[in-house]
């Protein structure tokens, strides 16, 4: 397996998340995003992507929310390619967003992972998130998610 460069986001990385996120959907909330909603997000203020490349394809992404006035981050989406899994990318994908959120006054990163995503939670946990809380319909759809927190 060829080498994984984690950098922040350009423009050209829109289609490979679109074509990322569409392969690997099931546990998003959207089940699909356009380009002119990545490329969207991507100029926010309060918003970066994080994007995990390997020979010039997009194997992974990390986007995250962040609220400099009351010192809160909100992590994800994190989308790993299936080739890619269990290969630390999403670990180096966080320690990306970490980094970047170390800069800024955030003390308080929070991840939402649907109920039943027992792989994610443990992910999150791995990463030193701990379960913060079970929320019952908390998606568009009704589903059940879980929050993780982190403490920067």
């Amino acid at each position: 397996m060829t080498a994984v460069h984690i950098r922040e986001f350009e423009s050209g990385d829109a289609p490979g998340i679109v074509k990322l996120h569409q392969q690997n959907n099931r546990w998003f909330e959207e089940s699909e995003i356009s380009l002119d909603y990545v490329l969207q997000c991507s100029v926010r203020h309060d918003f970066r992507f994080f994007v995990a490349e390997s020979s010039g394809v997009i194997v992974g992404f990390s986007g995250v929310l962040f609220y400099e006035s009351v010192g809160r981050a909100e992590v994800g989406p994190i989308c790993i390619s299936e080739a890619y899994q269990r290969k630390d990318v999403g670990s180096r994908l966080l320690e990306a967003v970490n980094g970047f959120l170390t800069e800024k006054p955030i003390h308080r990163l929070v991840a939402r992972v649907k109920s039943g995503n027992e792989l994610a939670v443990a992910f999150f946990i791995k990463n030193g998130f701990a379960v913060e809380a079970h929320l019952s319909r908390y998606t568009k759809k009704g589903e059940g998610v879980v929050q993780l927190v982190k403490f920067l």
